[in-house]
């Protein structure tokens, strides 16, 4: 279209060159043809004057003669000058014939009227072949410019008929295009301050139709959602600079709400051209993805073959940062084997331990995928935190193991406890004696060590079942406190803070034996003073005890093995190691939960979370 009206202008332009030219050409040849005319009148009437004058000058010297010699004798003279402006008299004959006029004898000087009269005759023939040459060739040009304007009107109107049928075509093309695609096409006059054309779609998208927005060109920006008003208008102040996208909400005739992208871009100085695209599910699908992203645990990242994120969640984001390269962040054992799997792009589920921005190490399994049809290629990466399963796993091993080493104890157990029935009897039956006496304590004060062993044994067997009656934890904490306080020593001082708990449902010398045992192991581990303070409290529903002391405290490493049977930190000679493991056995058999916190130097908590008791 654009092309058609700059060649239409050419061609105007042309034609205007062509016809300036010839009316030049055609105005300098008629000025030629008047000046060949003036110069054959002037001629002709030079020859009259000197004929008629050489006339009247011999009529008048006859005898009684009317004509007077003045007159003719004057039209020669003003013959002869017009003669030497035109350069046919010499002035050596011009003079000769003023002369013989003075002295009366112009015959003597007819040879020189002769010779200028063929002069005259001689420039007279050659001013009427031009004369006649030019007005042939006037003639001729006139020819050619009737031809010229004819061919150029003719080749103007085809040029307009083709230019028409062009922009028809065009015209077709676009409303074609415009109906068949998903978006809004329009098209703004901003002279007018209306819409030139609005493509049929419309109706869909914005909810006006096309025959709405061409008549009342106001109607799209009153249906433009009143908060983003001023984004329309800062758009509209600024679409003659050059393309512009932009993404806002309209609202249709009935009440919906769609978000739409509207891209624009000025065509010469009046003329917006733009389309307008549904974009409300896209829009609704990106803000649930950012919403996952938001809320999920998982860390959700893209790395390249060389291990470069630049893509993260907000989870990945706060873990290692906005972007951070995976290979750098993994241990240095692991790196090279991982950047050889990106490089080969091989599959993507592995396990793999990152060092956080804190300095933590993470152990995540990751799964991903490689993005199809990116150049360079690209992953994508979703990393589960595994620290609970990996603590789980390690408390069903640990918890297999105390019920592997449950069954041996249980077994060996009742056992141990017939043979030490029978060494009780055979000692008793020595004679009296002060030696025998001394003998009999030893042996049995050992007996009573070792049935204490042995009821611990059968309590981590889970051999004795648990008796659960409706109790109240502080009740049997407080009645329990001077037993503990003994156990605790003079040296050691018990704290009670005992909030009030719902009743709950506990065997109550497991629940006993429970507390003395987190007593004792308190006690050793605070040396010769300290503190041990038991708290009560309700957690929701769930009755909570802690016991914590001011000892010395463990390390992470102990603290995974503390409920392990025959596991022990004390000397020699000084502990089973089942203390931990019974209460372990008693909290196990409550459906309890114990949790342990503790720092070396900075004592130890034992946590002990109790169901909610049930009427």
């Amino acid at each position: 279209m654009k092309s058609s009206s700059w060649g239409l202008r050419l061609l105007l332009l042309g034609c205007f060159a062509v016809f300036f030219s010839l009316a030049l050409l055609s105005h300098y040849q008629r000025v030629r043809v008047r000046e060949y005319q003036a110069c054959l009148r002037e001629l002709r009437d030079v020859r009259v004057d000197l004929a008629e004058g050489l006339n009247f000058y011999d009529l008048s010297r006859s005898p009684n003669s009317p004509f007077d010699a003045s007159l003719g004798k004057a039209r020669v003279l003003q013959a002869i000058a017009v003669l030497q402006q035109l350069d046919l008299a010499h002035p050596a004959e011009a003079d000769r014939l003023r002369a013989g006029l003075e002295q009366s004898g112009m015959m003597e000087n007819r040879l020189d009227l002769f010779r200028i009269d063929q002069r005259v005759r001689a420039r007279e023939r050659l001013i009427r072949s031009q004369y006649l040459e030019l007005s042939e060739r006037q003639e001729m040009l006139f020819h050619w410019v009737l031809f010229g304007c004819m061919f150029l009107v003719s080749g103007a109107s085809v040029f307009l008929l083709k230019a028409r049928e062009a922009a028809r075509l065009s015209e077709r093309r676009f409303r074609q295009m415009a109906e068949s695609v998903h978006e809004v096409f329009w098209v703004y006059d901003r002279d007018r301050a209306g819409f030139e054309y609005v493509s049929p779609r419309a109706v869909e998208i914005v909810g006006w139709g096309a025959e709405e927005l061409l008549a009342n060109p106001k109607l799209f920006r009153e249906s433009v959602y009143p908060a983003d008003q001023p984004l329309l208008d800062r758009l509209d102040r600024t679409r003659s600079q050059g393309p512009k996208d932009e993404v806002y909400r309209v609202r249709g005739p009935a009440g919906e709400v769609r978000w739409i992208r509207d891209r624009s871009f000025p065509v010469g100085r009046k003329l917006l051209v733009g389309a307008v695209e549904d974009v409300t599910q896209s829009r609704r699908t990106h803000r649930w993805l950012e919403s996952l992203l938001e809320q999920s645990r998982d860390l959700i990242f893209t790395v390249d073959r060389e291990g470069q994120s630049n893509f993260a969640s907000p989870a990945c984001c706060r873990a290692f940062g906005p972007t951070f390269n995976l290979v750098e962040r993994a241990h240095s054992d692991d790196r090279q084997a991982l950047l050889e799997r990106l490089r080969k792009q091989e599959d993507l589920h592995f396990s793999l331990d990152l060092e956080t921005l804190a300095g933590e190490v993470l152990p995540l399994e990751i799964v991903g995928a490689w993005i199809a049809d990116e150049d360079p290629p690209l992953a994508i990466l979703v990393g589960r935190d595994i620290r609970e399963r990996l603590d789980l796993q390690e408390q069903l091993i640990s918890s297999q193991k105390l019920e592997a080493v449950g069954r041996l104890a249980g077994g060996i157990a009742h056992d141990f406890n017939n043979m030490l029935t029978i060494i009780q009897g055979n000692v008793m039956l020595y004679p009296e004696g002060e030696a025998t006496q001394e003998l009999q304590s030893e042996v049995l004060s050992a007996c009573d060590t070792a049935a204490r062993l042995v009821r611990q044994l059968l309590l981590f067997s889970r051999g004795q079942p648990a008796r659960k009656v409706r109790i109240d934890l502080g009740l049997v904490l407080r009645e329990l406190a001077p037993l503990l306080q003994a156990a605790l020593g003079k040296q050691h001082q018990l704290l009670l803070n005992l909030g009030p708990t719902a009743e709950m449902k506990a065997d109550r010398s497991m629940l006993e034996q429970l507390v003395f045992n987190l007593i004792v192991n308190a006690r050793d581990a605070m040396g010769e003073s300290g503190q041990v303070s038991l708290l009560t409290r309700m957690d929701g529903e769930r009755p909570i005890l802690e016991v914590t002391d001011t000892g010395m405290g463990m390390t992470a490493e102990q603290q995974k093995r503390i409920f392990e049977p025959f596991y022990t930190t004390k000397e020699f000679g000084k502990g089973s190691g089942l203390g931990l493991s019974t209460v372990y056995g008693i909290v196990q058999q409550h459906q309890a939960v114990i949790e342990v916190q503790s720092e070396p130097d900075q004592g130890t908590t034992f946590r002990i979370s109790f169901q909610a008791g049930s009427p």
